[in-house]
């Protein structure tokens, strides 16, 4: 069981006349301490602000590409302290600028204000990197306390290749900072890749399961004003020990493992996409456990391997390695 508070804190600047750019930029650094002081009322394992937090609304997208900063930074290094204090995850957005060139970023901050890591967006749009973006070139996943978590940022939820390789990696959350909603591209994007997603928008929040069930959205209070900005918070408690399979070849398991396991595990079923997600609440016996013990295939698994013997079959005339024997059920 990997138990885990999932907040998406929404944030904007609010002001009857528009700022100069570096005020402006001063005024979402100053947003997001402040919503990380009032985030502890939350108690979360996760906090996730919207894209470019910390450049968003400083003028044209080469303007704000203009106030890129480094990492670390004097934003990233102030967010860090707070993480530290508030002892969460933090997804930090901000565009970065590494040498001479600038990308749009999502650090990804330890409970200890460490980076564990920083993803650049794989797909920027075209407006960006006409403006000076360059597209980042790895999509990783990285384990922490409650799991293993990913990001994509907005364009990127378009594109196939992201959700396949953070899939691919294991992601058991990914948090998505956009400045587009996203729409029910965020629970396709859930129930096809088996993990569950956290949008971060200026304007709300919503929190999506692997099932397509949406457990949380544009935030359970009411709107916040602060004397930096408005906040919207969008909370959910969820359990990030899971895994989805393809019903094919595993009826007679899940029957096995609910006989097994009881109530300690979750078998979460949807016939009509031919899945089902498998939940583990056991203290001490994870997904990842349980499908060794009765040789489960991830969903993932199961349809890359039925790509992989279809070009075996059609590059060389029979397939390599052998299709499983038996029939689908």
């Amino acid at each position: 069981m990997k138990p885990a508070r999932l907040l998406a804190a929404s944030c904007g600047i609010v002001s009857p006349e528009p700022l100069p750019p570096a005020a402006h930029l001063e005024a979402n650094r100053r947003l997001a301490l402040e919503a990380l002081d009032r985030a502890a009322a939350y108690r979360p394992d996760f906090v996730c602000f919207p894209e470019i937090q910390l450049q968003e609304g400083c003028g044209t997208f080469r303007e704000m590409a203009a106030l890129a900063e480094t990492v670390p930074g004097p934003a990233t290094e102030a967010v860090a302290a707070k993480a530290r204090t508030l002892r969460s995850h933090v997804i930090y957005p901000l565009l970065e600028r590494d040498g001479d060139r600038v990308y749009n970023t999502a650090l990804l901050l330890g409970r200890d204000g460490g980076i564990i890591g920083r993803y650049r967006k794989f797909h920027a749009t075209a407006y960006e990197m006409k403006d000076g973006v360059t597209p980042g070139g790895d999509i990783p996943v990285w384990p922490t306390d409650c799991g293993r978590v990913g990001i994509a940022i907005c364009f990127d939820l378009k594109f196939p290749a992201v959700g396949l390789a953070l899939a691919r990696a294991g992601a058991q959350c990914v948090f998505f900072p956009t400045m587009f909603y996203g729409g029910r591209r965020l629970i396709s994007c859930a129930m096809d890749y088996g993990f569950h997603l956290v949008r971060c928008h200026a304007s709300g929040g919503c929190i999506v399961d692997p099932t397509g069930e949406t457990l949380a959205i544009e935030g359970p209070l009411a709107t916040v004003d602060t004397p930096f900005g408005r906040l919207k918070w969008t909370l959910a408690e969820t359990n990030l020990d899971h895994r989805t399979y393809h019903l094919d070849f595993h009826f007679e398991k899940m029957e096995r493992i609910a006989a097994r396991y009881g109530g300690g595990v979750l078998i979460r079923r949807m016939p009509e996409e031919g899945i089902f997600n498998l939940v583990s609440a056991l203290p001490d016996r994870t997904v990842e456990e349980i499908e060794r013990e009765f040789d489960l295939k991830s969903l993932r698994r199961y349809l890359d391997e039925a790509a992989a013997l279809r070009e075996s079959l059609l590059r060389n005339g029979r397939p390599s390695p052998p299709f499983p024997p038996e029939a689908p059920q």
